[in-house]
């Protein structure tokens, strides 16, 4: 029985949106018997964290995601995505094939690279609604994403 995908990826970067689209992407990944790619993409400067998106579990103690004034904090010597990808992986069920990467880049140019490059038949990703002027300027990336991806785009909410 062809399976309709073999390889989902899921662009995470801890916020509740992409804890939804985790469990969302577990369940598509465990029907089809499919492979998990989940990534993080962090700002241009690997070394210098991004900027987040105006989100409320950045700022939330009860997280392993540092506020913004700790992001920019080097005192740990701990980068952002390694604490992300952390929490991704105790989120993650072990009962699934994941394969976890950090990328660099421009997140919706590098989520769309990196599903070409690995023959990605699925995208999951959160919905950051950035809102208002920013929303304008900057567009939102799951919105690039779902334009530009050479696959279907799973945006979730």
């Amino acid at each position: 029985m062809k399976t309709l995908f073999n390889h989902v990826l899921l662009a995470y970067d801890g916020s509740p949106d992409s804890q939804k689209a985790l469990q969302i992407a577990e369940g598509i990944v465990k029907q089809s018997d499919a492979r998990l790619y989940l990534v993080f993409v962090e700002g241009h400067d690997p070394y210098n964290h991004p900027t987040p998106y105006d989100n409320e579990a950045l700022n939330d103690p009860e997280k392993n995601i540092p506020n913004k004034s700790q992001m920019n904090s080097y005192d740990d010597g701990e980068r952002l995505a390694d604490r992300v990808m952390e929490q991704a992986k105790s989120e993650v069920s072990k009962d699934i094939d994941v394969r976890f990467d950090v990328l660099t880049g421009p997140p919706e140019r590098r989520i769309i690279q990196y599903s070409e490059e690995n023959d990605i038949d699925l995208i999951v990703i959160g919905n950051r609604g950035l809102g208002g002027l920013k929303r304008i300027v900057m567009g939102s990336i799951s919105h690039k994403v779902s334009n530009d991806a050479h696959c279907p785009v799973l945006v979730t909410k």
